[in-house]
């Protein structure tokens, strides 16, 4: 069984110095939910729906309606390649956790790597973002690995975590997404 500490969600809740109550309140669900998540989510078990709405909250976005495990929604994904995107970097936050300082050393990689092929000024200015997030602190840099606002999506398009994961992480993330 992986370790409750392995929960991305529970990580960024503790980086923001929310505990499971105030996130709780912000679903509109019992404390008792958010544990039950953060359990899945270190067992790999939980919904993406549910990861995503308890992130959002996390964020100081309310819920207007509770969070049900035994309704399904879809991803807010509208695309197969955003979902799989998201796994990916879900799988890369996690490896941030773990490892910290070997994550943020093959950032500056990455962004040497993009840059020598990209040429527009809105993916310069992506990568730079990138390379600011790498300095910076574990939850920030968590904010847009796992956000689902239209910026993150774009962000993980220029994403320099490419010799974060090993095949076999990618694959995984691959089969969570389209599942």
């Amino acid at each position: 069984m992986t370790q409750l500490g392995k929960s991305t969600l529970r990580t960024a809740r503790l980086a923001r110095g929310i505990g499971v109550r105030e996130l709780a309140r912000r679903m509109n669900v019992t404390p008792g939910a958010v544990s039950q998540w953060e359990r899945s989510e270190a067992n790999n078990t939980i919904q993406l729906n549910t990861l995503n709405r308890a992130l959002t909250a996390l964020r100081g976005v309310s819920q207007t309606r509770p969070a049900t495990s035994d309704v399904y929604e879809p991803a807010p994904f509208e695309h197969r390649e955003e979902r799989v995107s998201f796994e990916l970097h879900r799988a890369i936050a996690k490896k941030l956790i773990d490892a910290p300082s070997t994550v943020r050393a093959a950032i500056p990689e990455g962004i040497a790597r993009i840059r020598s092929n990209v040429h527009g000024p809105l993916a310069k200015k992506w990568l730079d973002e990138w390379l600011r997030l790498s300095t910076g602190s574990v939850g920030e840099l968590i904010d847009v690995l796992l956000g689902t606002d239209e910026h993150s999506i774009e962000m993980r398009q220029n994403s320099p975590f490419l010799t974060v994961l090993s095949q076999d992480d990618r694959l995984e993330a691959i089969t969570r997404a389209i599942s």
